[in-house]
C-alpha cells in the first residue's frame, strides 16, 4: 500500500496513482451496491475538485482531501484475487465452479480493508467463504458487473472400488458409493476423509438432543469435530439432508459457515427421482443446493427442534423427537423442498463426522 498521501514504493504520487491497491470486503447484494456507490461519489468528487479548483470553495477542497486516493477512474471487479485484466470472464449472473469457496488473498505490497456497511454488522468471514472484491485501476474498464452463484449441481455416482466412501458403520441411509458422490461437493480438505457415524435413530434411540449430545462429544484426538453431514430418510423412502460445518448443539441465534449446504440423494435404492426436479445419472448421485448469500440462516438449534436454512422457510425442519420434519424452500439455499410433501415422518436420521 501507499503512504498517507496514497503514493506507494512504485511511484502515485499525491493523486493516488501508481500502484494498484485492492480492498477486500465480505457483504451481502444490498451492502455490495454501497460500496459501489460510495466509491462513484468518491470519483466524482476528486473529478469536480480537479478541474475547478479553489472555485468550489473549502467544502470541495475537503471532499478532495478525503477521497483524493479514489482517483476519477475506477473498475469494479467481483474477482477471487486474481488481478487479471479488468475481463469479467463469463456472463452475467454467474461463477465459475471454482469460486464459490476460493478465498481471496492479497498480492505482495497490497493492502487490504475489511469495508462495513454503516449501522450493518458484517461477521468474520470464515475460512474457505468467497470475499468479493473491489480494485481500483487508472483506466475505464466495464461497467459494473453482479456475479451471483450458481444454482444447484448434481453430484453423480462413479463406478469402482476407488469411488466409495470409507464408512466406520453400514448406513440405513446411503450406501458408500452415494457417500462419496455427496463428498465431492465438500470442501477440498475434506473430501477423501473417513465417515465416522456419531448418531442414529436406529442405534441410539429417537431424540434430538441424544443427537446434540452426540454432536458434542465427537472429537478426532484433542479435536472438536465441527463438520457433519445429517441424513435424513422419510417413511416414504426419500433421502436428504445437510452438511455444516459447526457442531449441532442449542443456541440463541443461527450458527455456520458459508460452506454449509442441503442436498437431495437420488437413485440408488432411494425414491427421490421425482423430487426436486432431479435427472440422475445411472446409479443415482447427490443434488447440492449450496448458500445463495442471502442470508446467514444455516443452523438453528433449540431443545425442541433443529433446522437448516431460513429467510422464506426452513430448507430442512426436525422435531425434538426426530419423528415429524418438513422442507420448504429457503432464501439461505435456494433450494426446492428437499421431500415431495411439505410435511414428512422420519424413517431414520444419522450424523456423520469426519477424521
Amino acid at each position: 500500500g501507499g503512504g498517507k498521501d496514497g503514493g506507494g514504493k512504485d511511484g502515485g504520487g499525491k493523486d493516488g496513482g501508481g500502484q494498484l491497491r485492492r480492498l477486500a470486503f465480505e457483504c451481502d447484494a444490498n451492502g455490495f451496491e454501497y460500496v459501489r456507490e460510495q466509491i462513484r461519489s468518491w470519483s466524482e468528487s476528486a473529478t469536480v475538485t480537479d478541474r475547478h479548483g479553489s472555485a468550489d470553495g473549502a467544502a470541495a477542497a475537503d471532499a478532495a482531501a478525503r477521497h483524493r486516493r479514489a482517483g476519477s477512474n475506477l473498475t469494479i471487479d467481483l474477482h477471487d484475487g486474481d488481478a487479471g485484466d479488468g475481463d469479467d470472464g463469463g456472463d452475467e449472473g454467474e461463477v465459475s465452479e471454482d469460486e464459490v469457496s476460493k478465498p481471496v488473498k492479497a498480492a505482495e505490497g497490497e493492502e487490504d480493508v475489511v469495508a462495513r456497511r454503516p449501522e450493518r454488522r458484517t461477521e468474520e468471514a470464515p475460512a474457505g467463504d468467497r470475499v468479493r472484491s473491489v480494485r481500483e485501476t487508472t483506466t475505464t474498464g466495464s461497467s459494473p458487473h453482479v456475479v451471483r452463484p450458481k444454482g444447484p449441481k448434481f453430484f453423480p455416482v462413479v463406478d469402482g472400488a476407488r469411488n466409495c466412501a470409507d464408512m466406520s458403520d453400514e448406513s440405513a441411509v446411503c450406501d458408500s458409493s452415494i457417500a462419496f458422490a455427496l463428498s465431492r461437493a465438500f470442501p477440498a480438505r475434506l473430501r477423501d476423509s473417513s465417515w465416522r457415524l456419531r448418531y442414529s435413530t436406529k442405534r441410539d434411540g429417537t431424540s434430538l438432543r441424544t443427537m446434540y449430545r452426540a454432536a458434542g462429544s465427537a472429537r478426532v484426538g484433542e479435536h472438536r469435530c465441527e463438520e457433519s453431514v445429517l441424513l435424513v430418510r422419510s417413511s416414504s423412502g426419500e433421502r436428504f439432508g445437510a452438511f455444516t460445518t459447526e457442531h449441532w448443539r442449542v443456541a440463541p441465534r443461527y450458527y455456520g459457515t458459508g460452506e454449509s449446504f442441503v442436498f437431495v440423494l437420488e437413485g440408488a435404492g432411494g425414491s427421490n427421482t421425482e423430487v426436486a426436479g432431479s435427472n440422475p445419472a445411472a446409479g443415482g448421485g447427490a443434488r447440492v443446493f449450496p448458500w445463495t448469500q442471502r442470508n446467514n440462516y444455516f443452523v438453528f438449534g433449540r431443545n425442541e427442534c433443529a433446522a437448516v436454512g431460513g429467510g422464506a422457510g426452513f430448507a430442512l425442519w426436525l422435531d425434538e423427537e426426530l419423528a415429524r420434519g418438513n422442507s420448504a424452500r429457503s432464501d439461505t439455499f435456494g433450494n426446492d423442498p428437499l421431500s415431495s410433501e411439505h410435511e414428512f415422518d422420519v424413517a431414520c436420521v444419522e450424523l456423520w463426522t469426519f477424521e
